[in-house]
């Protein structure tokens, strides 16, 4: 059977569109990896594939598509019983999947790129059956906070226990995410192999166009809310908060919703803004084909709500980079981002704190702005592409 001779192999468990696809896109984007031969290992169900396909310039890059055995979704309660009583048996049938699948592949290093941690994972499953194979080139970088799974977790510390022997390097996209990970993972504590590389944004052309969704028949404040619509990315945070505004506050904003989400729970909101008379108030855009730098530009402020754990925040960091105030949830890595406490960081949940800062924001923006600048140049400085790219090359390749 013939070899094929690949630079990279990268192994993907996702489901939707959002950071972790921003992180893949730009890292094979840089000029270390244009001309690399690249593999992804992706599941068939992953909703960001087209757009990974669309976006990314390096032309040899091969998707391999797989079956998942380790996150696959049931309504009916029995199922999901059934299933989670399973889930070991899944995972190594998984690991037997990734053995057949990396059999056509010489032995290049790998890239398991984790979203969350916790739980039974793909990735997982790709790092043993690539060892299995000989492959001693293993990588994992985790991007989120951790999972703790309702069953197994005594059995999945056990395999994270020879998952960090098999490794060479953990990688972290910030200290946030990786405080939090060692925190919950008994066995990934050697100094040595862990490491942080900070996300990189690309710096884009802008384009002169202006998007007809975002007209107004009266000059209004335009804020900006770009990322999925579930309940963890706080968007009933933000029309609580809009509904405790004087009314004359009000009538001066108008907020998008720029996302695509389940529709059960974006019609919720729908008819909860609809029940307030918030209707005139937000708009709902769902997802966007346009480069993103083009949908932030035509926002004064943009809100990062957050109720959770944010690993980096890719919408707001390229708010920022472009002068465009953010308001942001104190969570996860935020601080990092910032370089610690600002008036723009805002606590998790509050309504009545984002309420008051929105109608300072009406009132008198200069101050925001001020700050907003100063973050710029940080992001410029120390959370670049090239930068990224640089660290991620001299491990994985060089």
């Amino acid at each position: 059977m013939k070899n094929y001779s690949y630079d990279l192999n990268i192994v993907w468990e996702n489901f939707e569109l959002g950071g972790v696809t921003t992180h893949l896109v730009t890292l094979l984007n840089q000029k270390n990896f244009i001309n690399k031969k690249i593999h992804i290992l992706t599941n068939k169900d992953n909703a960001a594939i087209k757009n990974l396909k669309s976006s990314l310039i390096n032309q040899n890059v091969k998707i391999t598509k797989f079956k998942n055995l380790n996150c696959i979704f049931f309504d009916n309660i029995i199922f999901k019983l059934l299933y989670n009583a399973l889930r070991p048996i899944l995972f190594f049938f998984s690991i037997i999947q990734f053995y057949n699948l990396l059999k056509k592949f010489k032995k290049t290093p790998m890239l398991a790129n984790c979203g969350g941690y916790g739980n039974f994972r793909s990735e997982m499953a790709a790092i043993i059956a690539s060892k299995l194979r000989g492959n001693n080139q293993n990588f994992l970088l985790i991007h989120h906070s951790f999972f703790k799974p309702r069953l197994w977790n005594f059995l999945i510390q056990i395999i994270n226990y020879f998952i960090y022997r098999i490794i060479i390097r953990l990688i972290f996209v910030s200290e946030a995410s990786k405080t939090n990970i060692l925190k919950n993972v008994l066995f990934f504590k050697n100094k040595k192999k862990n490491l942080v590389i900070y996300n990189g944004l690309e710096e884009k052309p802008l384009k002169k166009k202006f998007l007809q969704k975002f007209k107004t028949k009266k000059k209004l404040l335009k804020i900006g809310v770009l990322s999925r619509v579930e309940k963890i990315k706080g968007h009933e945070q933000i029309i609580n908060s809009v509904e405790k505004m004087s009314k004359l506050n009000r009538s001066k904003i108008i907020i998008y919703f720029i996302g695509g989400g389940k529709k059960s729970y974006v019609e919720n909101l729908k008819r909860k803004i609809k029940s307030i008379n918030l209707s005139e108030n937000f708009k709902f855009c769902g997802y966007l084909r346009e480069e993103s730098n083009l949908i932030l530009s035509h926002f004064d402020l943009t809100l990062s709500m957050n109720q959770d754990f944010e690993g980096f925040g890719y919408s707001h960091v390229e708010a920022l980079s472009l002068n465009i105030p953010s308001f942001v949830s104190n969570v996860g890595a935020a601080e990092e981002i910032f370089g610690g406490k600002n008036i723009l960081l805002l606590e998790k949940n509050d309504d009545l704190v984002l309420k008051k800062k929105i109608e300072e924001f009406i009132r008198d923006s200069s101050n925001f702005k001020k700050e907003t600048k100063k973050i710029r140049s940080r992001i410029k400085k120390k959370f670049n592409a090239k930068l990224m790219s640089d660290k991620f090359f001299s491990i994985l390749i060089e």
